[in-house]
């Protein structure tokens, strides 16, 4: 968490990287980097989306303040089950709904979860109304694996990716949305 955090701090200073506008994305365990990141410095961090994984934290989850979250899946991955238990290396994951209601709560999202699009190629889930204007949105695949939707498959052996979504397309567009204030 330091050297990120350093690192952070050392892109702003000596890159001209606009301090507001840091955004973390991550898939598996760059994910769960991604959401320890948003609980452990907040501050430097406008929004995160991690992508196939759960929230793997050491203690309670308090950011400062209300982070936004887009968090991608699919039903398929075996490697970090969506809906929790036993993956990759015999390792248990925690159901992501279950990783999603806690920031929620932490959000400060009042209105609870809202589906936006339901079909047979993925669901689109979105808490609003969070504070200080955040939102959390989750969008689950029924196809692919533990994959990055729309991308390549990186190898014989490695799950196919989803291609109802692109992941790095809907990243993008969430991103933009936020800033540091």
């Amino acid at each position: 968490m330091k050297f990120i955090s350093t690192l952070i701090d050392k892109l702003v200073s000596d890159y001209n990287v606009d301090p507001k506008k840091i955004y973390l994305t991550g898939m598996s365990n760059g994910g769960m980097m991604a959401y320890r990141l948003a609980c452990e410095i907040p501050e430097k961090i406008a929004a995160i989306a991690p992508v196939s994984c759960s929230m793997m934290v050491e203690k309670p989850c308090n950011p400062s303040r209300p982070m936004p979250v887009l968090h991608i899946h699919s039903v398929r991955d075996t490697k970090i089950p969506y809906y929790g238990g036993v993956g990759i290396g015999g390792y248990y994951f925690p159901p992501v709904d279950s990783v999603l209601n806690v920031w929620s709560i932490v959000n400060a999202c009042p209105g609870g979860e809202q589906v936006i699009i339901d079909n047979a190629d993925y669901k689109f889930t979105k808490w609003s109304k969070c504070g200080n204007d955040v939102t959390i949105q989750s969008y689950v695949t029924q196809d692919g694996g533990h994959a990055w939707p729309g991308g390549q498959k990186t190898s014989q052996r490695s799950d196919d990716p989803s291609t109802v979504i692109s992941a790095s397309d809907v990243i993008l567009d969430f991103f933009q949305m936020y800033q540091l204030p």
